[in-house]
């Protein structure tokens, strides 16, 4: 079939066996939807990350805030006691990571240069909320506009 990556969702359960059959099979697993709230401990974040043991997935998807709608507005700075986004890089510089965040226009900019880390951002597709609870969802037009400010960004 020609499949490279099996993305498994945060909370399922992923024996050894399965991980070891997929790795002599010459294909990767991915970790996804892991939640990084805003109250979450920086440790608690890379235990999610880290919990299913080795061999590892290749990279991990984690979710910044799911639950607030304009999450990087409230982890973009600095905070002593709760996860910021000096934090979510730390992450990413020892662990492969892709975030998932609402993303606007105008944060595409600060966004890459807080988390010069990222592997790189997801973005969900859908015009109704439901179809992946907790998942940020984007128009294809949506999209389309953040990629285009993103491939710009990186020149």
């Amino acid at each position: 079939m020609g499949v490279q990556v099996v993305q498994v969702p945060w909370g399922t359960e992923v024996p050894r066996t399965w991980r070891q059959a997929l790795a002599q099979a010459s294909v990767e697993w991915a970790l996804v939807r892991v939640p990084a709230d805003e109250d979450d401990d920086p440790a608690w974040v890379q235990a999610r990350m880290e919990e299913a043991g080795t061999p590892p997935p290749a990279w991990t998807q984690v979710e910044i805030c799911p639950s607030l709608e304009d999450g990087w507005r409230v982890i973009r700075d600095a905070s002593e006691n709760e996860l910021d986004a000096r934090d979510l890089d730390a992450l990413a510089a020892k662990l492969p990571s892709l975030f998932s965040l609402r993303l606007r226009l105008d944060d595409v900019e600060e966004v890459r240069s807080r988390l010069v880390h990222a592997r790189g951002f997801s973005f969900t597709l859908g015009d109704k909320l439901g179809e992946a609870l907790g998942a940020h969802h984007f128009t294809l037009n949506q999209v389309r506009e953040l990629l285009k400010r993103l491939e710009a960004e990186s020149h």
